[in-house]
């Protein structure tokens, strides 16, 4: 694929039930036809696209970045961050977070980690701070801003160079503001930052049924003036053109998408081999001797069940 200087890092498929409307297919096609080499699918607190993308970006020739976005209990609240594998060793502390989410006090309705559970599987993870959401942006919007220069420090030193914020252009309240906040303390603590779009639907079009979807979940109604909108016209699957454009001020954060692409090498082998489960056994008994024992131990308690002399076997 031809050099491109943009990757997608935050899009939901489909299996963001709430929210996005975008099929795991469709969004390879629209990536390999907008000349994008990459992309990355980060759904709510979830992997189960991780396969189908993986397969159908693959046989399309195009880099697949498995995440997802998940939410994160602290001090003041809960922020949310996009975690995005780097290696087969990410995908199995991504999918063990996941876990852990579900399975806490909160229940299914609100899935949280806390962030010593963040800290302590964040080996092959790359994190992401995403606008508005995370907590830094929360700390900023707060007027904490020391308190978020010592937060993004500390993710620095946990994740080791594997720590990025996102800013984002989508005509929504703060976008700006905090983008401004944000460049400057990259610049400032030496963090990298990314562009990002928050891409809920592919086209800009498919705007009002994405709403009708979020009225859905929510028990909301479309005509209904006071309902708040959380999303905007603006995320939909740009082009890297437009972004570009979008982005025409800072271009170096557009090249960060690349970078960050290129250090995800999430390679699954599933598809290649056939893989057995590993049955333990006594020791001393190899597998074939221990299922043969047990099966003539099953066959007899069987055979006795019909009355069948011991001696015929």
């Amino acid at each position: 694929m031809s050099f491109t200087g943009f990757v997608h890092l935050q899009c939901q498929s489909e299996y963001s039930v709430k929210n996005s409307l975008i099929r795991v297919s469709k969004l390879i096609e629209s990536v390999k036809e907008a000349g994008m080499s990459s992309v990355a699918l980060t759904d709510d607190m979830s992997l189960f696209s991780a396969v189908k993308f993986y397969q159908k970006a693959t046989k399309e020739g195009i880099k697949p970045i498995i995440g997802s976005k998940l939410s994160v209990t602290f001090e003041f609240g809960t922020y949310e961050v996009l975690l995005l594998c780097q290696n087969h060793k990410g995908y199995l502390n991504l999918s063990e977070l996941i876990s852990k989410a579900y399975l806490g006090e909160q229940g299914i309705s609100i899935a949280t980690i806390n962030e010593e559970q963040l800290i302590s599987h964040n080996e092959g993870l790359i994190m992401i701070a995403p606008l508005v959401t995370s907590d830094i942006s929360k700390l900023f919007l707060s007027g904490k801003l020391e308190i978020a220069e010592e937060k993004a420090k500390s993710w620095e030193s946990v994740f080791n160079s594997r720590y990025y914020m996102a800013v984002q252009r989508t005509d929504r309240p703060f976008d700006e503001s905090l983008l401004n906040q944000t460049i400057e303390l990259g610049l400032k603590i030496n963090i990298p930052v990314v562009a990002t779009n928050d891409v809920q639907f592919l086209k800009k079009e498919d705007y009002e049924a994405h709403e009708a979807r979020i009225c859905i979940s929510e028990g909301g109604l479309l005509d209904d003036a006071r309902r708040l909108k959380h999303f905007s016209k603006a995320q939909y699957l740009k082009t890297p053109s437009e972004m570009s454009e979008l982005f025409s001020d800072f271009p170096n954060i557009l090249k960060n998408t690349l970078e960050l692409s290129k250090r995800c090498n999430l390679h699954f082998e599933l598809f290649e081999k056939n893989y057995l489960p590993v049955f333990p056994t006594p020791e001393g008994k190899s597998i074939s001797e221990f299922f043969n024992e047990e099966s003539m131990l099953g066959l007899k308690e069987r055979l006795k069940d019909i009355n069948v002399n011991e001696e015929i076997y």
